[in-house]
């Protein structure tokens, strides 16, 4: 993914989703390293925008990047639906981010001590 689709993906679906849920609660938006996220484009359409973004984390850190978690779930359910065909596959995988509910989504953020500090959505 590049900085183009990064923008694409968090203007058109990231952003709206998190201010729908949050309301008018404060939020701020967890990335990892990924280049996408890194980039010179990313980082000023987010400052452009106002956004509180925390940065600095590697790419693909499980530990610290709840997504991760949820690509895990999804994982799992795809797999666990057996499809064998990519239309299949496409469909399992539709499913499996349809069925995920909003307290999966915040069990996937509660990891560690001062949590309690962040707002949940």
């Amino acid at each position: 993914m590049g900085a183009d689709e990064c923008i694409s993906t968090l203007e058109e679906g990231i952003v709206p989703d998190i201010q729908q849920i949050a309301g008018n609660k404060p939020w701020v938006l967890a990335h990892d390293g990924a280049p996408s996220h890194r980039a010179k484009k990313t980082t000023k359409w987010l400052n452009d925008g106002g956004f509180s973004a925390l940065s600095g984390w590697p790419p693909n850190s499980p530990d610290l990047n709840p997504i991760e978690n949820i690509w895990g779930i999804i994982k799992e359910e795809i797999q666990r639906q057996e499809p064998k065909t990519e239309e299949e596959t496409w469909l399992a995988a539709q499913r499996s981010w349809d069925a995920i509910s909003l307290e999966e989504v915040r069990g996937c953020f509660c990891w560690g001590p001062g949590v309690e500090d962040f707002p949940l959505l």
